[in-house]
């Protein structure tokens, strides 16, 4: 079925083949691509499948232009057209590394994940990433020849909007899996301080509920994707302290809701939310500095809907999806000829 925002092809226009793998931002935004460009076919892979790129089945069909992630590597490229990467995020850096506890995971992605993403930014024709931040730290670790377009993520800012609340005390959400980079461990701080002045919800991703259980905190039900903006839209502030983000999904579709967002100061989301003005970026591991951020905007109502109502504007000015689909476009063309 194809979106409300269906780009017609032109003349010409390449078709594009894309596989990725599900249950991730990801997904969602290579299936806005293919819900809106007739040109355009998606192939999902299980995160099985993603964690062992060797085992991906190489690529037999003619679509002029293959889109695809870093992580799957080069199993998928085709011989006989072009090879497009978006690059989502990146974990492979000894920066990031070091501060990965789990010593399997962090083996995982020093010797097995960091390869693949070498190999396929080295042999991409086009590298697409979703940020700034991303762009800088493929050029300064890989280095590859190829051009490097940044292309933000989009947001369908007509179903990603504002609703007025009427909450008896605001309420805080957690929009991810509640794993370690994600920062869960200062929500779950930030609930167990606060629950007294504010409701705290949390979705589970893909991660397991009991792992992550707190007496503060409510974990929403698993819904489909198409019922997040209703998630947004009945919370108040998006409490996003990542350690690592390629781009920041939830908190672009937390600002397309008019929510007021306290996040990390770090990758990607400054060039999403303007601090002091669509919210609260904080520099410090330490929950006190995280309470202490989020209490002032429990405090302040005003403040809130004025962070909302400028993270509204920048969500349909920066991140809307026809843009990014155009430009996306842009890309595949100049592919082609």
């Amino acid at each position: 079925m194809k979106g409300q925002y269906e780009l017609e092809p032109t003349q010409g226009s390449p078709t594009i083949y894309s596989q990725v793998v599900s249950g991730s931002g990801v997904e969602v935004v290579h299936n806005y691509l293919a819900e809106n460009l007739s040109n355009y076919t998606l192939n999902t892979l299980s995160p099985k499948l993603g964690a062992l790129p060797c085992l991906i089945p190489s690529y037999k069909g003619n679509s002029d232009i293959i889109h695809t992630t870093a992580e799957l590597g080069t199993r998928g490229f085709t011989a006989s057209g072009k090879n497009l990467l978006s690059i989502h995020n990146y974990y492979y850096d000894e920066r990031y590394l070091s501060s990965v506890r789990d010593i399997k995971r962090r083996l995982y992605y020093k010797h097995i994940a960091r390869g693949a993403n070498v190999a396929a930014c080295k042999k991409a024709d086009h590298i697409v990433t979703v940020s700034n931040f991303l762009a800088d730290i493929i050029k300064q670790e890989i280095n590859p020849k190829t051009e490097i377009s940044v292309i933000h993520n989009g947001i369908d800012t007509q179903r990603f909007t504002k609703k007025k609340k009427n909450h008896e005390k605001p309420r805080i959400l957690f929009a991810g899996n509640p794993i370690a980079r994600k920062g869960f461990d200062i929500f779950k701080a930030v609930a167990t301080a606060l629950s007294h002045k504010a409701d705290f919800w949390a979705t589970g991703g893909l991660q397991n509920h009991k792992q992550a259980h707190s007496d503060h905190i409510r974990f929403i039900p698993k819904v489909p994707y198409s019922e997040m903006p209703t998630i947004f839209q009945e919370s108040d502030i998006l409490l996003f302290p990542s350690h690592r983000e390629g781009f920041g999904l939830v908190v672009a579709e937390a600002m397309a809701c008019g929510q007021a967002v306290v996040c990390s100061n770090n990758s990607a989301l400054p060039e999403l939310i303007d601090s002091d003005l669509g919210g609260l970026l904080v520099n410090s591991h330490e929950y006190k500095d995280w309470v202490k951020a989020v209490e002032t905007l429990i405090d302040s109502s005003h403040l809130r809907q004025e962070f909302g109502n400028y993270n509204r504007h920048k969500a349909e000015q920066c991140f809307g999806l026809e843009k990014m689909l155009t430009e996306y476009q842009l890309v595949f063309q100049s592919l082609k000829f």
